[in-house]
């Protein structure tokens, strides 16, 4: 799909502008005063916070002992903190934050290693390596991500950084080259697509940031071709795992990192060459995986979850807004904007999970969108039934909440998923995990020999269906679960027959695809 549009590409690829630099105040003076606040109260946190470090012991005791958080903490509070000033930076424009942005900037092209420690391996699903080999930059999410953040930074200040630390862009260009650039030309990580070999997030989601590098840095012609070529291949690989439903395997949790970099990466190349890209947001595949979010949509802040999803899936934003006017979508719109509105922290700073906080083209592009959501005033619909075939789920809504069955076997980039009837009911008992939702799971439990997760909100054994959901100890106090007991193959297959009441075409495609759930998938030929 992506590579076809190759053939309409342009002879020059201009850079990307997502927004104006900040020494072009107008726009950044027409920001929300809200926004403009947010920014400000952020920055001038950071300014109080010292740099985190992150010596060879905190790298170590990941090797050691396989913990991730130590690490992870001091990183992600390093490019939290840069985020932070340099929007607080651009809102104010007077220099107040300049010296903190340069000594941030330093720091991280002072580390020896962009990849986590947990993603420190050249083959994909091997044991990580024990130390970075700083000769060989490894492309990870957050090497990625680390990469969009510097080259935003030097995109949106470059005068004014290099007067006050005179030189240190072309530090950043040199680190960015090195780091991102080359390995992306001259390497292959495995989540730049293989032929058939399955992808996930990690595709869209890396490419998404090193098309920010490439497009934000003063690059030339022939590496931003080349980007484009390895992006629309990449793409086509990530695609070809999607049924022509659109719906993310994953679960709705992944879509901000699967669908909405999907459109992060569209976005970006329809921009430098909308004649070539622009026509994909009226693919009827592009536009489904774009809705997919509305149609698990529960209520409020609550999705239907599956694979290892929570239910507690984030609220949409501007990404969303912005995918659903894209595609032309009035409904993605809509649950974009009426989240928004609801949302006391659009950006997302009292996230317990610090890799929310480091991306500072999300938080501009919500910033930048902010009094158009706000005035966007439709009401959000749902569809009272879905059913989707590539995954073998099927919802349906009624007075009393929302009800969810697994229909098939179904193996994903993340989880294997079991049958299973999910009913939503609506509950007085705020007490239970899901504050005002209770969830009740109606299923057996794994046939013997199917693997258990571990259920990510209290630590405890559970089969893999629906993550927190299907475990026991949804309705229960962390620490309390009730014990999985097993059953049978053949008493779990009687047991999982579809009930009545659903599709015609739900309870067919049961039957002929028991074993091979996944649908129609487009081969991609391996580069």
């Amino acid at each position: 799909m992506i590579q076809e549009q190759l053939a309409h590409l342009p002879e020059f690829l201009p850079g990307y502008r997502p927004f104006p630099p900040a020494k072009e105040r107008t726009a950044w003076q027409g920001l929300p005063l809200r926004a403009k606040q947010r920014f400000l109260q952020a920055g001038e946190a950071a300014l109080q916070t010292p740099i985190a470090p992150l010596p060879l012991s905190l790298w170590l005791d990941f090797t050691h002992t396989g913990r991730r958080t130590p690490w992870e903490t001091a990183y992600f509070s390093r490019r939290a903190r840069l985020c932070a000033l340099v929007s607080a930076e651009c809102v104010e424009h007077k220099g107040r934050f300049l010296g903190a942005i340069a000594d941030t900037v330093w720091a991280l092209c002072e580390e020896s290693a962009w990849q986590l420690p947990a993603h420190n391996s050249y083959v994909r699903d091997t044991p990580q390596l024990p130390l970075p080999d700083t000769t060989r930059p490894i492309v990870d999410l957050f090497a990625a991500e680390t990469g969009a953040l510097l080259a935003l930074t030097r995109y949106l200040l470059p005068d004014e950084l290099d007067a006050a630390a005179p030189g240190i862009t072309a530090r950043m260009e040199r680190e960015l080259d090195a780091r991102i650039l080359t390995p992306y030309f001259t390497s292959h990580f495995w989540w730049m697509g293989n032929g058939e070999e399955p992808m996930c997030n990690w595709t869209s989601w890396c490419t998404q940031n090193v098309l920010l590098t490439v497009f934000l840095l003063p690059t030339t012609q022939q590496q931003r071709k080349a980007a484009v070529k390895q992006a629309a291949y990449s793409l086509d690989c990530f695609l070809k795992d999607y049924g022509a439903d659109g719906c993310c395997n994953e679960g709705a949790q992944y879509y901000r990192h699967a669908g909405l970099t999907l459109w992060g990466c569209l976005e970006i190349l329809s921009s430098i060459a909308p004649e070539a890209f622009s026509p994909l947001f009226h693919e009827p595949k592009i536009k489904n995986i774009a809705e997919y979010i509305c149609n698990v949509h529960v209520e409020g802040p609550y999705y239907l979850n599956f694979g290892d999803c929570s239910p507690l899936a984030g609220r949409c934003g501007a990404r969303e807004y912005r995918f659903g006017q894209a595609v032309g979508s009035d409904a993605l719109q809509a649950l974009a904007a009426a989240d928004f509105r609801a949302d006391a922290d659009p950006d997302h700073l009292q996230n317990p999970d610090g890799s929310t906080h480091i991306n500072l083209w999300y938080r501009l592009t919500t910033a930048f969108a902010e009094e158009e959501m706000m005035a966007y005033s439709a009401t959000p619909r749902h569809h009272l039934t879905v059913w989707y075939p590539s995954v073998g789920v099927y919802a349906a809504r009624r007075a009393a909440g929302c009800w969810v069955q697994s229909l098939a076997l179904t193996a994903t980039a993340t989880t294997t998923t079991i049958p299973a009837a999910l009913p939503c009911t609506r509950t007085a008992d705020h007490s239970s995990l899901i504050s005002g939702w209770k969830a009740t799971p109606k299923r057996p439990s794994a046939p013997s020999g199917m693997k258990f997760g571990r259920c990510r909100a209290h630590g405890t054994i559970c089969p893999p269906l629906t993550a927190c959901s299907s475990c026991p100890a949804r309705n229960t106090l962390p620490g309390r679960c009730a014990p999985i007991k097993t059953a049978s193959p053949a008493s779990w297959r009687a047991r999982t027959r579809p009930s009545r009441g659903l599709p015609p075409t739900a309870a067919a495609y049961l039957s002929a695809n028991r074993a091979s759930p996944c649908g129609t998938k487009q081969t991609i030929p391996a580069q």
